[in-house]
This record gives structure tokens, sequence and C-alpha cells, in this order.
């Protein structure tokens, strides 16, 4: 659990510096069935770095598309 919990503190420390909130529940509500997901698929009962690491992957690759596509790439500078 301690990748979940410094995934989380980045998550939330991305939009810190401007006083947003960059980790909503939904999110993170989001990021724990992700993993849980990748734990099944692995034929596991239950979450290991691993899952939340590949659910970090995913996330990240979702936002990255979705900045290219809709031409709006304030997300992807913002979580450098």
């Amino acid at each position: 659990m301690g990748v979940f919990f410094s995934l989380l503190a980045e998550m939330r420390q991305v939009g810190s510096s401007r006083g947003a909130v960059t980790a909503y529940p939904r999110q993170l509500e989001s990021l724990i069935r992700l993993a849980e997901a990748h734990a099944r698929m692995r034929l596991s009962s239950k979450v290991e770095n691993v899952d939340v690491e590949e659910a970090r992957r995913y996330v990240e690759n979702h936002i990255h598309r979705h900045s290219v596509l809709v031409g709006d790439f304030s997300l992807i500078l913002e979580a450098k």
C-alpha cells in the first residue's frame, strides 16, 4: 500500500502550487478499482504494488491521450 499512498501524494502535489485540488475522491476510487481489476486479471485475491503501478500507468496514459485529442496540454505539463 506504500505505492498507493505515494501515488495519492503525487496527485495532490500537482495542483497544490496553484491552490487547486488534483485528487478528487472519484479519481481515487477509480485508481483503487483499476488496481483491483488488474489483480483479478492476475488471478490474485489481493492488490499488490504491481497492480497500483499498472493502474497509475493506465491513468497517466489516458490523461496524455485525452490531452492530445482535445489539444489541451496543461494536464500533461502540470503532471511533470
